[in-house]
This record gives structure tokens, sequence and C-alpha cells, in this order.
């Protein structure tokens, strides 16, 4: 990456340089001479660095590597911090619609699923103290038919 950004550099002064030299010079009959020899010391300042050596692609190619391990960390945590959010918020929810059909549970445990395309599975929904037939009919209700209810704690399946 340093080596790209001394290239960079180093093109982008002799681009100013070669510019600047090529407004001074004294008549039209050397443009093409001197544009020949801008181009070659151009070209020259690009790839000395190649020419000797100082380029490592297995350099790159670690950076590039390391890079994409931290960006799959990120890309995990960043679904685990999705998935407990919509938990949550699903829980709370759900918790609501029951207080609104007079259903007290003591707890409702909603498990997610994120799928590779980033959908959001709902599989399974857990109530603990205050289940019922009724309680899982509002449930499904709510998160469809496809949901399966169990009365317990998430942990003790």
């Amino acid at each position: 990456m340093e080596l790209m950004n001394k290239m960079i550099i180093s093109g982008c002064f002799i681009g100013i340089t070669v510019s600047a030299a090529d407004i001074l010079k004294p008549s039209e009959k050397f443009a093409g001479n001197i544009r020949l020899v801008f181009a070659a010391v151009f070209l020259l300042v690009l790839f000395t660095p190649l020419i000797n050596g100082s380029f490592s692609l297995s350099d790159e190619l670690s950076d590039s590597v390391s890079a994409n391990a931290y960006v799959s960390d990120i890309e995990n945590g960043v679904n685990n911090e999705m998935k407990s959010i919509v938990e949550k918020n699903l829980s709370a929810s759900l918790r609501e619609q029951l207080a609104a059909q007079n259903i007290n549970c003591k707890e409702i445990s909603v498990i997610v699923n994120i799928e590779d395309d980033y959908s959001i599975n709902i599989s399974e929904v857990y109530v603990t103290g205050g289940y019922s037939k009724k309680t899982e009919e509002v449930i499904k209700n709510v998160l469809g038919k496809n949901v399966n209810v169990y009365e317990g704690e998430a942990n003790e399946y």
C-alpha cells in the first residue's frame, strides 16, 4: 500500500512538473521531442520502484487477507448485535400484544435467525408464566403460523 502511495504521489508531482515545463517550451517545433522526453521521465518515475524490486506482492496479499478477516469479524459482530436488538424488540412487542389481550406473562424469549441473505427468520418463542392456548394463538397471529411456541425458558430446550 505504501508503494502505491509513493507511485501516485510521484506521478502527480511529475505530471505537474511536466505541465509547467510544457508551458515554458521555447517553440512548437520542439513540442514532439519534449513530450517524448517527458513521457519517458514520467514512466521512469512511476516504474522505478518496480524495477528496483521494492514491490512485494506477498505483503499486499497478506494485508488483503487480514483486512478480509477484520471485515468478517465486524460483520459477525453487527449480525449478533442486530439479532439481539430484534429479539428484544420482538419480545417487548409481543408482551404488549399479549397485555392488550389481558394475558400476563413473566418472560417472553424470541429466537431469531439471520440468514445468509440477511433475511430474519423467527423460528421459536418461549413463554414463561402465563402460557396458554390463547397465548400461543396471539403469538402466531402476530408472528405467523410457522412459529413454534413453547412454555418455559429458552435455555431449557
